[in-house]
This record gives structure tokens, C-alpha cells and sequence, in this order.
């Protein structure tokens, strides 16, 4: 990215990115072999999200990706 301020695309990457708001625990920065399809992996987030609301999910999404 270079010296301009970002566009709205841009900008909605970046906050949809987890990185831009936390530390990343070092032990999910390792490489492995994912157990479940990307595709059913979302297809059970959008579930839970229906379920316990988006504002939750989000902050257990957060907790997740900090190590806790």
C-alpha cells in the first residue's frame, strides 16, 4: 500500500482482519493440517453466530485467536 489513505475496500479488509486488533498466539502460528472444510467451518460459525449473536461470537473469536 503506498502513501494514500486507505479506500473503503481497504479499510473494510482491514478491520475484518483480527491481526489489526490483537497478538496472535504464537502456538496457532504454527503449520498444520486443517480438520474441517473451510466451507462447513463457516457454515457452523454462521449457526453459532445465529445462536449467541455476532457481538459474542466476536469476542470469542478474539479470545480464541489470543491463545485463551
Amino acid at each position: 500500500m503506498s502513501d494514500q489513505s486507505l479506500d473503503e475496500n481497504d479499510a473494510k479488509k482491514m478491520f475484518a482482519n483480527p491481526y489489526y486488533a490483537i497478538v496472535i498466539a504464537e502456538s496457532l502460528n504454527k503449520e498444520h493440517e486443517p480438520i474441517i472444510a473451510e466451507e462447513d467451518w463457516v457454515k457452523v460459525n454462521v449457526k453459532l453466530i445465529n445462536e449467541i449473536g455476532a457481538e459474542e461470537w466476536l469476542h470469542r473469536l478474539l479470545d480464541v485467536l489470543k491463545g485463551n
